[in-house]
């Protein structure tokens, strides 16, 4: 079990243990326990607990790079105070009632919006539900999820269908990326590079390089899914969406391609996993529905208004690896059990909470 921590929320329950960190409203440290395995899906920056000046100096969302955190705005952020991510990752939640497996917080969201987050792990399953509510405020606002799963020795990703794969305008590092910037592909196996082609779902896609690319779901699309197969670690991590609140899935390949501090070239092996209504990791446009995303014909953020509230929820899991496995085909809800599909058409049926998951 892990050791509690200052300004941390703990919850304890048959499918694990959560550490959230309220001063940031980032998960700090998840185990999820699938039988007799006790699994780690979620990546913290080596530097988290160093408090030298330099770390220290950082924007709070990535002096504490922890685990997932709501994004509210995405990416650069021109609404509030200019933190990337916004305050509800970089600034105090107000923690208001946790019980063994179930926590609730509230925060100040952007354009006088108001956040409410309700974490549940499950009693009976590798599963931890965490429902996000924005009410209030008045208008666009780019929203997003920001899981990290890192990875020894990499391992092979999988998702529900997409229908379209790009990258941004420029890339995260010049120089040090494994993709071309802009490019396009329906093909997630066979994306153009400096180098040739480049299949996206063997992971690592590059050695010391950062790299970000945006994938659209498919129209038909009623669960949104991502999984990842790790290679050393022998285990399934894996995360669910609604499609029709967060149409696409940015994926961030971190793999040592920033030398500079804090990063020194040691963040490796980590690939963010960021499912949300956005626009990718691009400046704010003048007009921000004319991007490349938006011309897919899903929306890149969510319309905020007085007396609305959108509801956000994401489920993430864990499996020990069946044997035999070595990616995930399918996932899917069946009334209430949540049905997992190995390349081996082999499956893993789970108790689902379906009564968190459908609108309430």
């Amino acid at each position: 079990m892990m050791a509690p921590l200052p300004n941390i929320a703990t919850l304890n329950a048959g499918g694990g243990t959560l550490h959230w960190n309220g001063a940031v409203g980032h998960i700090d440290r998840l185990m999820l326990k699938d039988g007799t395995r006790e699994i780690v899906p979620l990546h913290r920056a080596p530097w988290c607990d160093d408090e030298t000046a330099g770390v220290q100096q950082l924007p709070p969302v990535e002096r504490h790079l922890t685990g997932d955190f709501l994004c509210a705005p995405f990416g650069p952020n021109e609404l509030d105070d200019h933190l990337p991510h916004g305050n509800c990752a970089n600034t105090a939640w107000d923690l208001q009632d946790v019980s063994d497996r179930t926590l609730t917080a509230v925060t100040d969201g952007p354009l006088e919006s108001r956040i409410g987050v309700c974490m549940t792990l499950a009693s009976n399953a590798p599963l931890l539900y965490q429902v996000h509510s924005i009410t209030g405020g008045a208008g666009d606002v780019p929203v997003a999820h920001h899981p990290m799963v890192h990875m020894q020795q990499g391992g092979r990703l999988s998702m529900s269908p997409k229908r379209s794969v790009i990258t941004p305008k420029m890339p995260l590092e010049a120089g040090r990326h494994a993709l071309t910037y802009p490019a396009q592909s329906t093909d997630a196996t066979a994306f153009p590079g400096p180098s040739g082609a480049v299949d996206l779902t063997v992971l690592p896609i590059g050695t010391a390089t950062e790299d970000f690319v945006t994938m659209v779901e498919n129209e038909a699309s009623t669960l949104g899914w991502t999984a990842v197969v790790r290679e050393v670690e022998d285990d399934v991590v894996f995360f669910l969406k609604d499609p029709r609140v967060l149409p696409v899935t940015m994926f961030w390949h971190s793999n040592g391609g920033r030398d500079y501090a804090p990063w020194n070239g040691t963040h490796t092996g980590v690939i963010g996993i960021e499912d949300g209504v956005a626009a990718g990791p691009d400046p704010r446009p003048s007009a921000p529905h004319d991007t490349r995303i938006a011309e897919e014909d899903v929306p890149t953020a969510l319309t905020l208004a007085r007396g609305r509230t959108h509801r956000i929820v994401h489920v993430t899991g864990a499996l020990a690896r069946p044997e035999g496995w070595t990616r995930v085909t399918d996932i899917r809800i069946e009334g209430s059990t949540l049905v997992v599909v190995g390349s081996d058409s082999t499956t893993r049926v789970l108790p689902f909470e379906t009564h968190i998951w459908k609108e309430q």
